[in-house]
């Protein structure tokens, strides 16, 4: 059997103990929130199930709602039975907690072998409505808890290598979240995302009641490529000012293979006072791409013209010092990029070194 009991308006109320609900400081916004509540109760007093708050189903799941209205996590908490910690509570905050979304539909089921959830429930905004649902059970000594109370949402689907969620940031990574309504990331003059709002809760899918996707649809905007480009040539620049040959993460490094082959001694050559200087940037076009089929959308690079770089340097030959030059081709190896705090490329490598064409010439010391 299923009991729907209507429309409620535009926030959860704490569900009475009776058919007449009491006072609450909703009622004076949102009175018709009081008439579904309150048929929810005696059609569950026909049921025979019991409705003092926080016991039942029903009492249960809109004690829960009430609580993350109100950003009390600590009420929310008491109706989950294994609490996140550490970094998996990040965003399960006051902070990040929002009460702009009312509850517009809540019915209640009737067990029927976990077919359908014990309560299905509706949350909009003034543009979105989703519909969703919890199961319910009790523990050994009585007390109700939901099953599957939180949203898992993916932010590594994301361009971006953090997560944010209602204007507080974390590493990126895959968060449970409460219930509600989100704004996660900011449109601007890089990436703008098609929804810049959404409304979370769990599926009323009882096979899979966290299964709820954020998908994060989005496009580079034409400022982009520029962007990326500029990143990219901020990054060589700074590769530039090392004296190492092998300047770490840096799409260019020294060889002694590099140096011509005429020279007289055995390898390994012994090579000092290296100094780098660019030519001329590699460029760069940033798209909208997948690592794989099953992958989400991230920032693409290819570069379509290779860098040149100048190296300076000594190279000791059969204990003499030989000063040299070279000019040198250079394409880093570049695969995907996401964004920062900051909203600047991060760059991926692919793996090997750079492509090298170096041309010397020397002189004496």
């Amino acid at each position: 059997m299923t009991t729907d009991t209507g429309k409620a308006p535009t926030a959860p109320l704490d569900p009475p103990a009776t058919p007449q609900p009491p006072m609450s400081r909703w009622v004076k916004h949102r009175k018709a929130i009081i008439a579904a509540v309150a048929t929810a109760v005696v059609v569950a007093g026909c049921i025979g199930v019991s409705r003092t708050i926080g016991e039942g189903p029903a009492n249960t799941v809109m004690s829960y709602l009430n609580a993350i209205r109100d950003g009390d996590m600590d009420a929310a908490f008491e109706y989950v039975r294994d609490r996140p910690t550490g970094e998996q509570a990040r965003f399960l905050t006051p902070e990040a907690m929002s009460n702009e979304w009312d509850l517009t539909g809540f019915t209640e089921h009737e067990s029927t072998g976990n077919l359908v959830p014990d309560i299905e429930v509706e949350l909009s905004t003034h543009d979105t409505t989703v519909k969703g649902g919890f199961n319910t059970s009790q523990d050994a000594n009585g007390k109700w808890y939901i099953e599957e109370p939180f949203v898992n949402v993916d932010f590594t689907d994301a361009p971006y290598d953090f997560a944010q969620v209602n204007g507080e940031t974390g590493p990126t990574g895959k968060y449970p979240l409460f219930p509600g309504s989100y704004s996660f990331y900011e449109n601007n003059e890089v990436v703008s995302f098609t929804d810049s709002q959404w409304v979370i809760v769990p599926t009323a899918d009882v096979q899979r009641p966290q299964s709820t996707v954020v998908d994060f649809e989005w496009e580079p905007e034409p400022q982009a490529g520029s962007n990326a480009q500029d990143d990219l040539n901020a990054k060589v620049d700074a590769c530039a000012e090392s004296t190492l040959p092998n300047p770490p993460g840096c799409p260019f490094g020294f060889e002694p293979g590099f140096l011509p082959a005429d020279r007289s001694g055995d390898p390994p050559y012994h090579v000092k006072d290296i100094g780098w200087s660019v030519v001329e940037y590699p460029t760069i076009k940033v798209s909208k791409q997948k690592r794989n089929d099953h992958a989400a959308y991230i920032f693409g690079v290819e570069v379509a013209q290779a860098g040149v770089i100048a190296v300076t340097g000594t190279e000791v030959v059969d204990g003499e010092d030989v000063s040299f030059r070279a000019e040198c081709d250079f394409e880093p190896q570049l695969t995907y990029a996401h964004l920062t705090r900051g909203n600047e490329f991060e760059f991926e490598s692919g793996t090997g070194d750079g492509v090298y064409e170096c041309d010397f010439s020397k002189k004496d010391g």
